[in-house]
């Protein structure tokens, strides 16, 4: 029984600790945020918004995505490889 007990106290203690080094998931990205999520550059990212070539919008001036047109964006670009003999480069 108290090796029951001790078990459930560790099984809590990790998920409080879990709990606390999660990170909310903003559907609203800063530009900085945005180019982390898409693991690029700030400026590649502020270069695709000047081309209009990535969906975003402004809030007081300051340029904005949304988590979930990214992640359409990106799907859209997204290349099916069938030939493993095709190289990338």
């Amino acid at each position: 029984m108290a090796d029951t007990r001790q078990l459930l106290k560790d099984i809590l203690r990790v998920l409080r600790s879990l709990d606390e080094k999660a990170k909310p998931v903003r559907e609203i990205l800063t530009l900085e945020e945005a180019a982390d999520y898409l693991r690029m550059s700030p400026h590649t990212l502020r270069d695709k918004v000047r081309m209009q070539a990535v969906p975003c919008f402004k809030v007081g001036g300051a340029i904005r995505f949304r988590r979930s047109r990214l992640d359409k964006w990106v799907n859209r670009g997204e290349v099916v490889v069938l030939d493993k003999k095709l190289s990338v480069g």
